[in-house]
């Protein structure tokens, strides 16, 4: 067919049948046919505006609400058994995995760790802004089990906490979870790591909302209500965060 013919019902007849039984596959392949009609315009095979935007701006196409994507993740109950696994093994993203497992943090946080950030004597590391999702440092208190994880990772000239194989460079952001596939373990995320914690908090500690959300760096209330409310709860969260790694690593 030639590209000047390619009308409105055309574009239907591709998109009609998938639009919503397979929506994002659907959703690509309007792109693609947008992207060729518009070169075709630009080089003159075609005229008049493009057919996909047409039928987009008309909505002809039914709205499909998207689904929510849940992160896979450990039970709880199961990361005790599982963490104990783990310390066994000494590769860098075994160290990695278990740091993150204890405080909560979201991949890009912990393998992006600089020593610069660890207070070691006021037991706290801060992770600066640019590196938060929500844009905010965010300060993280250590346990001593956190801090032994550290201790063995520290070098002399170190910057980098967890080191991929280049000197000074983090590890790649695949390299824990694919330790999880060396282990036999699928269906399980990095992220779903810091669910399992948020799961524990709700059921196991008993947790007020506010701290345990404030755990894994997620913002509470309204923007007027944050800005009353200016404290990140770091004693309490502190309390909480000891309480969580004496479970995971089995400890009285």
């Amino acid at each position: 067919m030639p590209v000047d013919s390619i009308g409105q019902p055309e574009v239907l007849i591709c998109l009609s049948p998938i639009w919503t039984e397979k929506h994002e596959t659907a959703r690509r392949l309007a792109q693609r046919i947008k992207i060729v009609l518009d070169v075709a315009r630009s080089k003159g095979f075609r005229d008049g505006e493009n057919r996909v935007t047409a039928i987009k701006d008309a909505a002809i196409l039914p709205k499909v609400r998207a689904k929510p994507q849940h992160h896979g993740a450990m039970r709880w109950q199961d990361l005790p058994a599982f963490y104990a696994l783990l310390k066994d093994r000494r590769a860098m993203a075994a160290r990695a995995l278990l740091f993150t497992c204890l405080t909560a943090a979201r991949t890009n946080e912990v393998l992006r760790m600089r020593w610069e950030e660890i207070d070691v004597a006021g037991r706290l590391w801060t992770c600066p802004a640019e590196r938060m999702k929500a844009g905010e440092a965010h300060r993280v208190p250590l346990t001593p089990q956190m801090l032994a994880i550290l201790d063995e990772q520290w070098a002399p000239g170190a910057e980098v906490v967890f080191e991929g194989q280049q000197r000074h460079r983090p590890m790649s952001n695949m390299s824990m979870l694919m330790l999880l596939r060396r282990m036999g373990i699928e269906g399980v995320t990095i992220h779903g790591f810091r669910s399992a914690f948020r799961d524990w908090a709700a059921e196991a500690a008993g947790a007020p909302r506010e701290v345990a959300e404030m755990c894994l760096a997620h913002r509470v209330g309204t923007a007027v209500e944050r800005a009353y409310a200016r404290s990140d709860l770091l004693e309490k969260r502190r309390d909480l965060m000891a309480s969580w790694t004496k479970y995971v690593c089995e400890v009285e």
